[in-house]
């Protein structure tokens, strides 16, 4: 019992932790991918994220086209 309020509680304040730093991101207004103090890796995740599947299938290809929506020449 005591296990599953603490499982429970953990749950809580993750979802919230996770809420509060997509608001973070929102209000500065600058995406991740676009933040050079981040992480390659976090930047990559982030920006393939965003993308459509339509923009993922279209980067598969020999000479990618660009993705005018997030700025990707």
């Amino acid at each position: 019992m005591v296990l599953c309020r603490t499982l429970l509680l953990m749950l809580i304040v993750g979802a919230s932790s996770l809420c509060l730093s997509q608001q973070v991101a929102s209000i500065t207004q600058t995406p991740i991918y676009k933040d050079q103090s981040r992480s390659f890796e976090v930047r990559a995740a982030d920006l393939v994220a965003r993308m459509t599947l339509e923009e993922k299938v279209s980067q598969m290809l020999n000479e990618a086209p660009a993705i005018p929506r997030l700025d990707v020449p």
